[in-house]
């Protein structure tokens, strides 16, 4: 990440003034649907990040990142405006760096850096990592957007390394400040209502320009527990995730494949249906995709995409029947320019561009109704990417 490298590279030992530094990226999209003949036009500030950070000595860093999307305003209901990071780290050495504080966990590759948007090509990022979709995408069910304390490092192992990494975090259970108008009581919002905690970590090796990786998480779920019943409470969540990236000779490549599981025994729990079948929740998430690129020169990079997502919800219960599915294919093309860099090489403003076809397949039934909708989408994006 280049403002970390820029940072280390000073390799201080002495406590450093107040560093601000932030970046943005506006996009214009056009968009069209093939079933509802629908097309779009739109200009927005897609994401901006207000970054301040505080080196006390080589070991401590202080950092606090905040972070607006889509045209953020709260006057207009608009986007959002949050909190993204605010860590204090320790590094004792290449083997062991702890970090206490909301930070986003170590999950994959691109869980990390997928805001950092200086240094990626996309316009819209792989889906589950698309953080200006987060209004209507559930992000936080595919991957670990908040841990609260982590560790790790890497040891060399012959001509590799071996990285790890292994952090806590809050479950899902968060207390919202819809939830208090719903339920129609007043506790402090944005905490977790649960004893269970988030845990996770992910086991990577590197060699030369390959790099390969394992992650997983556990988590409980209490949204299945039905009212005033102690039944389908803690419902354990466990997300397991591979990841391969590798350079070659101007060539790259890097993908991932991340699936959702979780363990609900529901026949056990509520025993059978007054029809006499047996109760049944079936959720599946299954999300993978492949980036292939190639360096043109040392300022343009194009590349080729395909991203899939598919998503099942099956609730069979005593007060509900439920069945939803959806799956999203993307294929993409997209280049990426650098247009300034500064004396160090790094990029300062980057152009992009990327097209998106989009295959989209959402079916639901209920009880009463059955909605069944196929379309296919195309998308069109320019953006210019600043880092200041």
């Amino acid at each position: 990440m280049l403002w970390f490298d820029l940072s280390e590279a000073r390799g201080q030992s002495q406590e450093s003034p107040l560093e601000t530094f932030g970046y943005f990226q506006v996009l214009f999209r056009h968009d069209e649907s093939s079933q509802r003949l629908n097309r779009s036009n739109s200009f927005s500030v897609q994401q901006l990040n207000l970054i301040f950070q505080k080196d006390f000595a080589r070991e401590w860093r202080a950092f606090i990142n905040f972070q607006v999307l889509n045209n953020f305003s709260s006057s207009r209901r608009w986007g959002s405006f949050d909190l993204d990071e605010a860590w204090v780290r320790y590094r004792a050495n290449q083997k062991l760096t702890l970090k206490v504080g909301l930070h986003v966990p170590v999950f994959n590759h691109l869980n990390e850096i997928k805001n950092r948007t200086p240094l990626l090509p996309y316009v819209i990022r792989p889906l589950i990592y698309e953080e200006s979709f987060a209004e209507f995408v559930s992000l936080e069910e595919f991957i670990p957007e908040r841990a609260f304390v982590q560790a790790n490092g890497s040891f060399p192992f012959g001509n590799a390394r071996v990285d790890y990494a292994t952090y806590l975090g809050n479950s899902p259970n968060i207390n919202s400040q819809t939830d208090n108008e719903r339920k129609g009581i007043g506790q402090q919002t944005g905490v977790d209502t649960t004893t269970t905690v988030l845990v996770g970590g992910r086991i990577g090796v590197r060699v030369e320009g390959l790099k390969a990786g394992i992650s997983a998480t556990r988590e409980s779920v209490d949204s299945f527990r039905l009212p005033n019943q102690p039944s389908l409470a803690a419902v354990a969540k466990i997300r397991i995730g591979t990841d391969v990236s590798f350079y070659y000779n101007r060539f790259s490549f890097e993908g991932e494949l991340i699936t959702v599981l979780y363990d609900v025994d529901a026949p056990a729990d509520l025993g059978l249906l007054p029809d006499g079948t047996e109760p049944n929740i079936d959720l599946e998430r299954l999300f993978y995709y492949g980036t292939l690129g190639y360096e043109m020169t040392e300022r343009l990079f194009v590349y080729g995409s395909y991203w899939y997502t598919k998503e099942k919800f099956e609730q069979f219960l005593p007060l509900a029947s439920l069945m939803e599915r959806q799956s999203i294919e993307v294929f993409s093309l997209g280049a990426r320019y650098s247009m300034l860099q500064d004396e160090d090489g790094f990029d300062r403003i980057t152009l992009k561009a990327q097209y998106a076809y989009v295959p989209v397949k959402f079916k639901l039934e209920e009880e009463m109704f059955r909605v069944t909708d196929n379309q296919n989408i195309h998308f069109f994006g320019l953006a210019i990417s600043v880092l200041f």
